[in-house]
């Protein structure tokens, strides 16, 4: 006799292995759903910094101030950047006159955020999204000495905002220089400081929390425990500067550092514990000090030749191989850790 229907029991186990199925693929449906959710919000964020940096190139808008966008509802508020794709509920988008572009995009879980100094997109699930950028602030929130045409930051005042546009001009005098520890360890997150510094004093910016800084190309020095103590993971020391003065990234967050030739001195500890992997010593170079890169993680470093370094700039195993292996000679030196033995290609 042919059978033609399953029986009770054997439904049931049709159902339970149905079920089972279901428990084991619904987390990882789920998970994809997720992280296609992630990537789309942040690949339009990084579309958005492209058209906001392409809107800067326009012609009609090629004039130097600062902009910023709103999206509000998925549509843009006020000023527009030119862009065809789906805009999220929120964002902020600011374009700095010089081409930096910060960007925050929030679609109620999920929060993509890019500082102005920084390369890529971030993604997080928070259900607060916060991009700290700076904001003009009143002239009377500095303390600031002055000579017969330029003037010195000497402080400010802690009830300001922590986020801030250090102005290019402060009773009428051009500002050249941030004064010795005039924002030491006053709660800053972010700044922006002006083109017309030439000088970064010492502990003028330490013991805050710092993310990203640009430097412009006016400044020339940056002097000992200058950014000290922050938070920056990516920096790019400009072709105008000349020395990096003692610890003046010590204790930061460095992934990213870019060393633009001009740059003659990097003194001792100037980099002393971040997260570095690798290093492009310009040749301008002609001296790194004693700790200079010590406690970070560098696997890679390319040098450029005669270059004067210690026993501990980088570590003892890098100064047999570069000074007394290789007799200082320019090459892409590598090694499997900081401490191990290195070798040159």
């Amino acid at each position: 006799m042919n059978r033609k229907a399953f029986t009770l029991i054997e439904l049931l186990a049709v159902i339970v292995v149905l079920a089972i199925i279901l428990v084991i693929s619904i987390p990882r449906i789920l998970k994809v759903i997720e992280n296609s959710q992630i990537e789309s919000i942040r690949v339009g964020a990084e579309n958005l910094v492209k058209a906001a940096s392409d809107r800067l190139l326009d012609l009609s808008f090629n004039v130097p101030v600062d902009k910023k966008y709103t999206i509000s509802g998925g549509i843009f508020v006020g000023d527009s950047i030119p862009y065809n794709g789906t805009l999220p509920d929120q964002g902020i988008i600011y374009v700095t006159y010089n081409g930096y572009v910060a960007i925050m995009l929030f679609n109620g879980t999920l929060c993509a955020k890019k500082e102005f100094n920084e390369k890529r997109v971030s993604v997080t699930k928070d259900s607060i999204c916060i991009l700290n950028v700076p904001e003009s602030v009143d002239e009377s929130c500095f303390d600031y000495s002055s000579s017969v045409t330029e003037a010195t930051v000497i402080g400010y005042d802690l009830s300001c905002s922590k986020n801030v546009i250090i102005p290019s001009t402060l009773g009428g005098k051009t500002l050249t220089i941030i004064g010795s520890s005039a924002f030491d360890n006053i709660g800053l997150t972010s700044v922006i400081i002006p083109n017309t510094v030439n000088t970064i004093g010492s502990n003028s910016f330490q013991n805050n929390f710092l993310k990203s800084i640009i430097l412009p190309n006016s400044v020339t020095t940056i002097s000992s425990y200058a950014f000290s103590g922050n938070i920056i993971n990516n920096i790019n020391i400009p072709t105008s500067v000349n020395t990096i003065g003692v610890s003046a990234f010590e204790n930061n967050q460095l992934t990213n550092l870019s060393i633009s030739n001009g740059v003659g001195s990097i003194e001792e500890r100037a980099f002393y514990g971040n997260q570095l992997t690798s290093l492009s010593i310009p040749s301008t170079v002609n001296s790194i000090g004693i700790e200079a890169f010590v406690n970070n993680s560098i696997v890679n470093i390319n040098m450029p030749s005669l270059v004067d370094v210690s026993s501990t700039s980088i570590s003892n195993n890098f100064y047999n191989s570069y000074v007394t292996t290789y007799s200082r000679a320019a090459g892409n030196y590598t090694s499997t850790c900081q401490t191990c033995i290195w070798s040159k290609s």
